[in-house]
């Protein structure tokens, strides 16, 4: 039978094939979707799976019109009409996961993070979603296949963290994140010779007093007892140490006689902690 249109006859079935793709709503390609071509009757006349990018090809043995179903695992399967003629017939299919995945991105002092990045990664590593969370740090991510995902918030002055969250292949799942604020420290250290009428013990905040110490060699450690930086002051007596969770820390500046001190750090941009060499904690 000859194309009316063109008056073409089309070699074997090459005009009666309908090709396409199929994905999920990132857009994201469906290995192994089954294809399943039905006539009016019911009976099915072709079938067929996806490739690793999720693109297929399936004949229908004349033309006419079918109904084309894409179905994957407990995703939500599709069915679409489609009408073949005497050319190939592209087809795009989109097809929804049935589960769900829901949280908030908190502050460790459990403020909700406006405007933090949640990204979600399959098995293997490859970027699922990405959702922005709203003003109460709440997020929202449907149509998910379900799988293991790995979670990670990330926003503003606080460290990353990350979670694994396992999705069911139907429902909701809920995953809760807590962000650190990654505050910067600046320690300066000075004499314990005032060069003004104000003076600051040691481990006092927001008082310059003293002649500043270049060259101490000044220890920041966490509540756990370790390290977390270590450096020499410099002309201004000054170091600024970045990147410090919130909790309490301990700091060492080393002259003379040595002055330890500590502090709790509750977040945010930057503290500042003096240190006056030559004075006891609590002088």
């Amino acid at each position: 039978m000859s194309d009316p249109s063109t008056g073409e006859v089309p070699v074997g079935a090459a005009g009666r094939t309908i090709r396409g793709r199929v994905h999920r709503a990132d857009g994201g390609g469906v290995e192994r979707a089954v294809l399943t071509l039905i006539d009016p009757t019911g009976r099915q006349v072709g079938r067929a799976h996806t490739r690793s990018d999720g693109g297929f090809a399936v004949e229908a043995p004349e033309p006419g019109t079918y109904v084309l179903i894409a179905s994957a695992g407990l995703q939500q399967p599709q069915a679409l009409s489609v009408t073949v003629g005497y050319h190939p017939v592209e087809v795009d299919v989109e097809l929804s996961g049935t589960a769900s995945l829901t949280g908030t991105v908190r502050t460790d002092g459990g403020r909700g993070v406006a405007g933090a990045t949640v990204t979600l990664t399959d098995a293997r590593g490859e970027v699922v979603r990405a959702v922005a969370t709203d003003e109460s740090g709440g997020y929202a991510v449907a149509d998910l296949p379900g799988g293991v995902y790995t979670l990670v918030a990330a926003g503003g002055s606080f460290r990353p963290a990350a979670a694994t969250v396992a999705v069911p292949d139907i429902g909701a799942a809920t995953c809760e994140v807590v962000l650190s604020s990654a505050t910067e420290l600046r320690v300066r250290v000075h004499s314990a010779v005032s060069t003004g009428s104000g003076s600051a013990g040691a481990g006092s905040t927001g008082v310059d007093s003293g002649t500043a110490v270049p060259g101490a060699r000044i220890t920041v450690l966490d509540g756990a007892g370790d390290v977390v930086g270590v450096a020499d002051a410099d002309e201004a007596g000054e170091h600024r140490f970045a990147g410090l969770t919130a909790g309490p820390h301990t700091v060492i500046a080393s002259g003379d006689r040595p002055v330890t001190t500590v502090l709790r750090v509750v977040g945010g941009s930057y503290v500042n902690h003096d240190v006056r060499l030559g004075v006891e904690e609590g002088q």
